[in-house]
């Protein structure tokens, strides 16, 4: 017999050790990599020890047409029927391609019958006639975070069931003062559609900014003291909000001149988190509720 060459041997060594690796590497992922077959049942020709983590079921309780247990079998029944359809359709529609990546979300029953949600990416594996052979993929547990989702929906579709409902006006803004949501008792209290109150909101939000540029302009006109140039827009000296930083005080102009936050750090060259903590500090220290009161009272003070 021939003696083994040692660069035969070499391959053969480097060939075990990416099998070797490849395994560990599956074997250890926080999921199901999975390979399976075109048949009526997709039948899995391969899945990885992740699937007793997930399922309770071993691989070899699986895999094969033989298998005591199929995947399709696992499927929640009203899941079971959509998911076949939809990768027949991709198969069917001849789309599939091996660098093409799809996924479909759906419902597991483990062995000790809890629910898992789960999310399926695979791509499609074509024969050397470039037929749909298999499929290969990676199954997630997404069961926490789809829980977590259906909390977060049942709590708003709560509150939207608690402030369409009641008699009082609700509305919602974020931190620049931006309206999120207005109760539809708006056109009952008001005579406005949410659209519409908000829509009059802006108006006379505009409407205070030019009229706090007139008096503004005006006052410097009529004055020999020297002013505030901010923004390219002049504001009297007298105007001095008391017990405000020379930083906050800044910021409450620009407020009053219908700025946001994000353009209040630009103009200022700061952080949206420094403007947001200084119109904190106003609104605490004047006693006000919105950015709305911060400009009147500016508008009040320069007509002084």
């Amino acid at each position: 017999m021939g003696r083994i060459k040692p660069e035969s041997q070499d391959i053969e060594f480097r060939l075990r050790e990416r099998e070797r690796f490849l395994r560990t590497l599956i074997a250890n992922l926080p999921g199901v990599v999975f390979r399976c077959r075109t048949d009526e049942n997709f039948t899995k020709e391969f899945v990885s020890d992740g699937c007793f983590d997930l399922t309770g079921y071993r691989a070899e309780e699986i895999v094969g047409a033989k298998a005591s247990t199929n995947w399709k079998e696992l499927m929640h029944p009203e899941d079971r029927e959509r998911v076949f359809d939809e990768l027949r359709r991709l198969i069917e529609s001849g789309q599939p391609v091996e660098a093409e990546q799809f996924q479909i979300s759906y419902r597991l029953i483990a062995r000790n019958q809890q629910l898992k949600h789960v999310r399926d990416r695979f791509r499609f594996v074509h024969d050397s006639l470039l037929k749909t052979g298999a499929l290969e993929g990676f199954i997630t547990d997404i069961t926490d975070q789809t829980l977590a989702d259906e909390r977060v929906r049942e709590s708003e579709n709560r509150y939207k069931l608690l402030a369409e409902n009641m008699r009082d006006l609700v509305c919602l803004l974020d931190l620049e003062g931006k309206y999120l949501y207005v109760s539809p008792s708006s056109e009952t209290l008001l005579g406005y559609t949410p659209d519409e109150l908000v829509a009059t909101i802006k108006n006379i939000l505009s409407r205070v900014s030019r009229t706090h540029t007139r008096v503004a302009l005006a006052a410097n006109a009529n004055s020999a003291k020297p002013v505030f140039l901010l923004n390219d827009r002049a504001l009297p000296n007298n105007v001095n909000p008391d017990n405000l930083t020379e930083a906050e005080e800044r910021i409450a102009r620009l407020v009053a001149e219908s700025l946001s936050n994000k353009e209040i750090a630009a103009r200022l060259d700061v952080s949206i988190r420094t403007v947001e903590s200084h119109v904190s500090h106003i609104l605490s220290k004047k006693g006000f509720s919105n950015r709305v009161e911060i400009a009147r009272y500016i508008v009040d003070q320069t007509a002084a």
